[in-house]
This record gives C-alpha cells, structure tokens and sequence, in this order.
C-alpha cells in the first residue's frame, strides 16, 4: 500500500536519492518520456522546504520514498534563476 504525508526531515535522504536515481543527467535516454528531474536541490534547500514552508510530500511504498512533490512560496522559489524570470514575467501575463 502506497503511503501519502508531509515530509519530515527524515524523508531528505530519501528524496535525495530519488532525485538523484532521476536527474536527466543520469536517467537513459529511452526513459526521459516517462519524465525526469531537471533541479538538483541540497539536503539544506530541502530542509528550509520541510521546516519554513511546510511544502515537501512523499509517497512512500515498503517504506521506501517512491514519489515526492514540492510546493512553496514565490519567496522561496526566487533562489533559482528560472523561477525569478517567472516571478518578473507574471505582471506581464494577460488572460483574456
């Protein structure tokens, strides 16, 4: 059975490695269809996720982290470059 929760910061580990095993640096090639991690995140960006955001979730099968999801303030997106080129793109977006 497939265990859906809030990380905690035991699950870091976990997650890493799942980012890792998936990063499109390491996945074959034939597999990237299935999707892929492009963004790296370190154990301590992923703590600041868990403790000040309250933004990590896993899915976890036979204990072992198959899944996660990550959600979280503009704030703390603004880090990576691509995330700060949406934040000053959205003001522009007009929806009809």
């Amino acid at each position: 059975m497939t265990q859906l929760k809030r990380a905690s910061i035991q699950d870091i580990e976990g997650v890493l490695d799942l980012q890792r095993k998936y990063h499109v640096k390491t996945i074959e090639e034939s597999d990237k269809k299935d999707g892929f991690v492009t963004t790296l995140f370190t154990y301590d960006q992923l703590k600041k996720l868990v403790l000040q955001e309250n933004g990590l979730f896993t899915a976890s099968k036979d204990k072992k982290i198959v899944a996660y999801t990550m959600s979280a303030s503009w704030e703390y997106w603004a880090e990576w470059p691509i995330f700060k080129f949406m934040l000053e793109e959205l003001p522009l977006l007009n929806f009809p």
